[in-house]
């Protein structure tokens, strides 16, 4: 690796498992100090490091965003980057949308990133600059049957994304966001460990032939998070193998 988050501190949510494993991994290969978030207790064995701290929490906690603020202040001197990977996946249509499934899935994907990045920004401003980055979906660009909730989500965290892009740019703190496709994790395994012909209908809808990896999600974050995107701010990195480039 390359050191290019030496000297950097950042917070990553939702790192147990996953994209989120993945990003708070080679951040900390690549030189960061970490907070890593999550509600499972495993966050902990991410935390292995002597420059990672975990904290066991749910994110839509707001008081959680202030507390993994303030260590990152008090353990590292500032904060340089926060990542917000947590998301919620419920199934249903429009009608199957009941108040339940819809409430939890903006509070998780729309408000905890909203309420984690008012906590994040003083903190940035205060060290000059600072960036943002949302883990979002191609769900958000092209919608999906069934997830209407998810969808609605991801769609307004692209436009959160953009306008902390534009309230805060000259102010020195960027915010873009990724939008992955079908990634291998566990989470993908559960999902079609309940349909078998599903996996292979999610490979078809992309144009590399398989899923994306952790990896390559992780990388991209990585480049964001980096000085060596100094003048990308509002952007949306699709990492989805094609699959919104044809129809």
């Amino acid at each position: 690796m390359t050191g290019r988050l030496e000297g950097k501190a950042v917070i990553v949510t939702g790192v147990a498992r996953g994209i989120g494993k993945a990003i708070a991994e080679m951040c900390s290969e690549e030189g960061a100090s970490l907070i890593v978030v999550d509600t499972d207790e495993s966050v902990k064995e991410v935390a292995a490091g002597p420059r990672t701290h975990a904290l066991v929490g749910d994110v839509r906690d707001t008081a959680l965003a202030g507390r993994a603020v303030a260590e990152a202040v008090s353990r590292y001197g500032g904060l340089d980057g926060l990542v917000n990977n947590v998301a919620l996946v419920e199934e249903g249509d429009i009608m199957a949308t009941d108040q339940k499934i819809w409430d939890d899935t903006i509070a998780t994907n729309v408000e905890a990133p909203l309420r984690w990045i008012q906590a994040a920004i003083p903190a940035m401003l205060e060290r000059g600059e600072g960036v943002v980055v949302n883990i979002s979906s191609t769900e958000g660009i092209v919608a999906r049957p069934d997830h209407c909730a998810y969808v609605t989500s991801k769609a307004a965290l692209g436009g959160l994304t953009r306008s902390v892009a534009i309230d805060y740019g000259r102010s020195g703190v960027r915010a873009n966001s990724i939008s992955p496709g079908s990634v291998e994790s566990e989470k993908f395994r559960e999902y079609v460990s309940l349909n078998p012909a599903m996996e292979e209908e999610l490979i078809s809808y992309n144009y590399r032939g398989r899923v994306g990896r952790p990896n390559e999600v992780a990388a991209c974050c990585v480049y964001l998070l980096s000085d060596d995107s100094g003048f990308v701010n509002g952007a949306d990195y699709i990492i989805d193998g094609g699959r919104t480039a044809g129809s």
